[in-house]
């Protein structure tokens, strides 16, 4: 399987009917309000680091290799105070907003296997309104440029689940070149968001993947809802 066919029909069907899913939780920090952008590019670089950190130790190869073929799953949370401070002593990948880390995503596990600290864990499920406005700007040469689909509404939340799962179909993906992602790297795993009118254009880019949910939460099963393209 082709990291850009985990949104196939079939792979969609696979996701929902799990009874134990294999789910990778993306953990924000839920006492710091940053515009919604911030969020999710800080999503996108933490799910990057702990896929690069993880994914080929042996103490995670197998989880990584079960769940991206069984689940791709991601589930946002939120933690603060000593909540926070407790998760960063679990392997994980970080993204920092300023010194300090905005959000930081675990490794996958199976939902069945997670201990009291995650399962106590609540949705990050922020009022958008109570948060700073995005601010779109020209995106930085050679970062990885993201369009969330202007028709699919989402909590923030679940569009930083969206994104994150975007960025791994675009860093997995054939359609990416080899060149573009190390120049990717040494650019510190730059990403951009790009306003909503820009949905159709970038989404029907050479090399752009575009993620089809579940339909678990919140929108119909096969709803287009982010798009990502490097290079």
């Amino acid at each position: 399987m082709l990291p850009e066919d985990r949104d196939a029909p079939e792979r969609m069907a696979a996701r929902s009917a799990q009874d134990d899913p294999w789910v990778m939780y993306i953990i924000v920090r839920s006492d710091r309000a940053v515009a919604p952008t911030a969020v999710y590019a800080a999503a996108a670089r933490a799910t990057v680091e702990c896929a690069s950190l993880y994914r080929d130790v042996e103490a995670w190869r197998e989880a990584f290799a079960v769940w991206s073929a069984r689940s791709f799953r991601k589930v946002t949370l939120r933690a603060k105070g000593s909540a926070w401070e407790a998760i960063a002593t679990y392997d994980h990948g970080a993204d920092a907003a300023g010194d300090e880390a905005l959000v930081r995503v675990l490794p996958p596990r199976q939902r069945s296997t997670c201990d009291a600290r995650i399962r106590n864990l609540q949705v990050y499920n922020p009022d958008r309104a109570a948060l700073p406005p995005d601010v779109f700007t020209a995106p930085p040469p050679d970062a990885m440029r993201f369009a969330i689909n202007p028709a699919a509404v989402m909590s923030v939340g679940k569009t930083a689940a969206q994104v994150s799962h975007a960025v791994l179909m675009c860093a997995w993906s054939s359609r990416t070149s080899p060149e573009a992602l190390a120049r990717w790297a040494r650019g510190g795993h730059a990403c951009a968001f790009v306003a909503g009118d820009a949905w159709e254009a970038l989404r029907a880019s050479d090399g752009a993947v575009v993620v089809r949910d579940a339909g678990l939460t919140e929108v119909t099963p096969g709803t287009e809802t982010v798009a990502a393209v490097l290079g």
